[in-house]
Formats: C-alpha cells, sequence, structure tokens
C-alpha cells in the first residue's frame, strides 16, 4: 500500500509539473543558459533482451516497453530536486515459457550543482516488479539509497552513484508461498562526451551484489556486472530526441557453502523517443537541467532471482 502511494504520488508530480511547464514561457535565458531553469521529459522505448546460460543449450528472449517521465525542480541557482516514474512492461518470447513481467518504479534526487564544476547529492528509488512466469507469480520489491556525484571538464562528464539495496521476493505457486529478504550494495559509473549541443555518446559500467535466504532454503549470493554504450541525439530547434543504447549483463548465483552456482548472460538493445518540455540542448540540460540518471537497470534483470 505505501508503494503504491508513494508510485501514484510521484506520478502526481510528474504531471503536475509537466502541466505547469506549459503555461511557462519555454526559452532559455540567452544572458545565462547555465542557470538552473524547471526541465523535465518524457519518453517511451522498447528492448529485446536474449539471456542465455552458458554451458547449458537453453536460451530465453524476452522484449518490453518502457516509459519513464522525469522533472526537475530548481530550489535556487545551485540547489534543485528531480523526481523520477517507470513503468514497463516484459514479455518473454520463449515458446517454453509462458510470461511476463509488470515493472513501477519512483525515484527522488536532492543536490547541489555547480555548472562548471559538477553535483553532489542524495539519490533514493523504490521498485515493484510483478512476473507470472510457468503457473507462479514471483513479486520483486527492491529500495535503494545512496549518494550520486558527477564532474564536469568541457564537453565531457563523469557520474557516478553507490547504493545501498534492500529487497524482498515473495513467490507465490497455489499452495506454496514464500518470501526471501535480501540486502546488498550496487556501484554504477558513467563517462558522457557531447560532440555537439545536441549529440551525446556516453560508456557505463556498474556492480550490484547481494545476498538473499529463505527459511529452510538454501541462502544465495548474486553478483550482477554490466557494461553498455549509448547514444542520444536531438533533432534541432526541437523537443524530440532519439536515443539507443545496447548493454550486456553477467549475473552469478552462488549458493552458500558452495554448493551449486549457476550463470546467466544478458544482452539487450533499447530504443526510444524522447519529448523535452524545455528549449535546452543536450548539453545544456546537463549542467542545468534534468540529467540525473534514474533507475539501475539492475532491477529489470532481479524479477526472479534464481
Amino acid at each position: 500500500m505505501v508503494y503504491r502511494r508513494s508510485l501514484l504520488f510521484g506520478w502526481f508530480i510528474v504531471f503536475a509539473g509537466i502541466a505547469t511547464a506549459q503555461c511557462k514561457d519555454k526559452t532559455v535565458n540567452a544572458a545565462d543558459p547555465k542557470k538552473q531553469t524547471f526541465d523535465g521529459f518524457a519518453s517511451i522505448a522498447i528492448t529485446k533482451d536474449d539471456m542465455s546460460y552458458p554451458g547449458r543449450e537453453f536460451s530465453l528472449g524476452r522484449s518490453a516497453l518502457v516509459g519513464n517521465a522525469v522533472v526537475f525542480y530548481p530550489l535556487s541557482n545551485d540547489f534543485g530536486i528531480q523526481t523520477d516514474v517507470e513503468l514497463n512492461q516484459f514479455k518473454y518470447d520463449n515458446n517454453a515459457i509462458d510470461g511476463n513481467s509488470m515493472n513501477g518504479a519512483i525515484g527522488f534526487h536532492g543536490f547541489w550543482r555547480d555548472p562548471d564544476k559538477g553535483l553532489f547529492g542524495i539519490q533514493a528509488n523504490a521498485a515493484r516488479t510483478r512476473t507470472d512466469i510457468t503457473g507462479a507469480r514471483y513479486q520483486n520489491e527492491r529500495y535503494l539509497i545512496g549518494p550520486e556525484a558527477a564532474y564536469f571538464s568541457d564537453r565531457h562528464s563523469f557520474y557516478g552513484r553507490a547504493n545501498y539495496l534492500s529487497s524482498s521476493l515473495t513467490l507465490d505457486a497455489g499452495s506454496f508461498n514464500q518470501t526471501a529478504p535480501a540486502t546488498g550494495f550496487s556501484l554504477e559509473s558513467e563517462w558522457r562526451y557531447f560532440m555537439s549541443d545536441h549529440l551525446m555518446v556516453s560508456a557505463l559500467v556498474g556492480y550490484e551484489r547481494f545476498s538473499r535466504s529463505a527459511p529452510g532454503r538454501v541462502g544465495y549470493t548474486y553478483d550482477f556486472y554490466r557494461a553498455g554504450i549509448m547514444a542520444e541525439y536531438q533533432i534541432q530547434s526541437s523537443p524530440i530526441s532519439l536515443f539507443s543504447q545496447a548493454s550486456f549483463h553477467r549475473i552469478s548465483y552462488i549458493s552458500d557453502k558452495d554448493i551449486s552456482s549457476i550463470e546467466l548472460d544478458e544482452s539487450r538493445l533499447l530504443m526510444g523517443i524522447k519529448y523535452s518540455i524545455s528549449d535546452k540542448t543536450l548539453f545544456l540540460r546537463e549542467r542545468s537541467g534534468a540529467s540525473l540518471k534514474n533507475f539501475p537497470e539492475f532491477h529489470y534483470v532481479d524479477d526472479i532471482g534464481g
């Protein structure tokens, strides 16, 4: 119930912000283009995932539709807050498996930023994933909180964040019902380079580890490794931009006392379109608008949990 109220509250904030922005002058202050101003965007993307188990002849594919809405509120020219909301739905493509996943997430950022130096702040997010697959339902709730920071240098940006993770995975398979809690951490970093005010390329890496256990069952430690590249192009004199991302995940499950282990490789291709509620270019958004990363990709792959 608390999660649903938080998600609805987040959507209210985002759409109220978008409606407010549409009633305002959308031009950027030419005398001070890096001044923090109200900003935000909405995006929709499609993804295609291919998953395989090294050394095994089993593979699994899934596709998804992902929607995001982000709003940035300047509290002053140095401080601001950003709200993120995401909804997505995955459909498994393997003929032997009939399943789908629904995911909803909400995030908040509070930070200090100097457009010529960088930023530092705190971010938190909550996500819930419900997966129905082969006659069972998995529901995973994840909560993360931690610091984030960025360093700006000419047309380069170096971003990083660290999170404490708390998660609860519930399995409902008819007469069998069990909940397995987990705690851990995640680390992410990204390099962004603006080839022009309207074209950005980036490379990112990430790592997450957490341990999950359930009463009467063997516990597991999960290691997630992630790497990816991304590009975004903003159509000049337009609020529209196009983006694409390719990423790779390696997920390792190791049981307590090394009784068993499993590895899963996942590759993802994402393509989407974004609509901005301000006239900022991609470069100015990075320095003075809604630029912070919203949700880790890890919450996509931890919907079943092994």
